[in-house]
């Protein structure tokens, strides 16, 4: 148990150093960029947003229940063709605002961090056989979470390619690095150890 909790420990630290590096370093400059300063946000949010929540444009015909079939076919092509033409997007608004670089949320983040290293600690624990075989094991898992979030989210969520690809990139090679120290800290149980 206490090698769990240092793996995890030392796994967490190094995600959000890793965190901390590829932010500053550039990674994130091609996927996020600064919207125009010239009215971008207010004239997003000038549509009477006063709640928080992802909002996407253009937004889908809402209907009240008293529209012919004639109306919402129309209003459905309508938004097709809006969403064709382009641009199409997400805003993600929280209304009340928040401290810039509140050391809650880094204290937050790293929480999240260390309970995912957990995971890989104990994942590691299960695996019989040596470094290799764990350092297997946490990839497959990186790389599942990987594939399994970011990917679906890029496919289904229509995400600018850039984006997608700095979040995968950076969840890849933090978790990886988290996935190595995980297999190097814990041993396995013995390969001829008798399965339950």
């Amino acid at each position: 148990m206490v090698r769990i909790l240092i793996a995890s420990l030392v796994a967490a630290t190094a995600v959000f150093l890793w965190g901390a590096a590829a932010w500053m370093g550039g990674l994130w400059d091609w996927g996020v960029r600064n919207m125009p300063i010239s009215g971008g946000v207010n004239i997003l949010l000038s549509g009477g947003i006063d709640e928080s929540g992802a909002y996407v444009f253009p937004p889908m015909p809402e209907e009240d229940g008293t529209e012919s079939d004639e109306v919402k076919a129309a209003n459905l092509a309508k938004w097709e063709q809006a969403h064709r033409d382009g641009p199409i997007g997400m805003v993600l608004v929280r209304v009340e605002g928040g401290e810039p670089f509140d050391p809650k949320l880094f204290a937050r983040g790293f929480a999240i961090e260390w309970a995912a290293s957990l995971m890989l600690a104990i994942l590691a624990t299960l695996v019989r056989g040596g470094f290799g075989r764990r350092l297997l094991a946490g990839t497959v898992a990186t790389l599942f979470a990987v594939a399994a979030i970011h990917g679906v989210s890029w496919n289904f969520l229509l995400l600018p390619d850039s984006y997608a690809a700095a979040t995968a990139l950076d969840s890849l090679i933090g978790w990886m690095i988290a996935a190595a120290i995980c297999a190097a800290i814990i041993p396995g149980p013995p390969a001829g150890a008798a399965g339950r």
